[in-house]
């Protein structure tokens, strides 16, 4: 008997590897399955993940329903596909190392600026961290 993550699994490895799907797009997609809340656009740009076309990739993994733009306007994958991604098609060590780096500059960020940080969670993690993240980035 089948268990239902086989046709979700089928399903994900038929998105995953159809004719649309960019090597890039499957790169964005390895990094968000480690990132349960997704990413912003400015996080997207801002970071440098070695991905050209980050943002046709984005789009790419939006028309496969591999993806979609969550309430908090941030790219997300839903936890049956971040869980089938991660363990069919896990980062590489690059993109794993750009993803330890943005961790390490968002808690530096934390710990330069407290207050202005509490202030973003107020916002519930928006708009305000996005603009303290970018002028910490040039």
């Amino acid at each position: 008997m089948a268990t239902t993550r086989e046709p979700a699994s089928a399903s994900i490895m038929l998105s995953f590897s159809s004719a649309r799907m960019t090597a890039e797009a499957q790169d964005l997609a390895s990094i968000l399955s480690m990132l349960p809340d997704g990413l912003s656009d400015a996080e997207l740009v801002q970071r440098n993940f070695p991905i050209e076309n980050i943002l046709t990739a984005k789009a790419t993994l939006i028309r496969t329903s591999l993806a979609f733009i969550g309430n908090s306007h941030r790219l997300c994958a839903l936890v049956p596909i971040r869980e089938h991604i991660c363990v069919t098609h896990p980062p590489p060590s690059q993109l794993k190392s750009q993803l330890r780096k943005y961790f390490r500059d968002l808690i530096q960020l934390w710990k330069d600026f407290p207050m202005v940080a509490s202030s973003a969670v107020e916002e519930k993690g928006g708009p305000v961290l996005d603009r303290v993240v970018s002028r910490s980035c040039r």
